[in-house]
């Protein structure tokens, strides 16, 4: 274990004092270790920008959510209404057509 602890370190040291190429740099961990946290501080930033945009419209979309919530409640209830009507002028003709010498009033 610790020999190979100490061929890593030895990796490392000669990645960073030799620095002849852009490959050998991309080798060493410490190249890696950077490379994960600029990623993070990335997907960091791209989260704290989501975050901002859902709550400045956040009451637009509660507003949005609302609207669609009466506009079904106000569709349900005029379809109620059209299926009494209906059925209402259903016993209407119904008694109309049966007696035709009565006056239905």
């Amino acid at each position: 274990m610790q020999r190979s602890w100490q061929q890593v370190l030895d990796k490392e040291v000669n990645l960073y004092v030799a620095q002849e190429s852009a490959d050998d740099k991309s080798d060493s961990i410490l190249h890696q270790v950077q490379s994960q946290l600029n990623d993070q501080q990335t997907e960091k930033e791209r989260l704290k920008q989501q975050q901002m945009d859902f709550r400045k419209n956040e009451t637009q979309h509660r507003k949005q959510l609302k609207m669609w919530t009466d506009l079904k409640t106000l569709l349900a209830i005029k379809q109620r209404c059209l299926t009494r009507d209906r059925e209402r002028n259903a016993i209407n003709e119904y008694a109309i057509n049966s007696r035709p010498d009565h006056l239905v009033l």
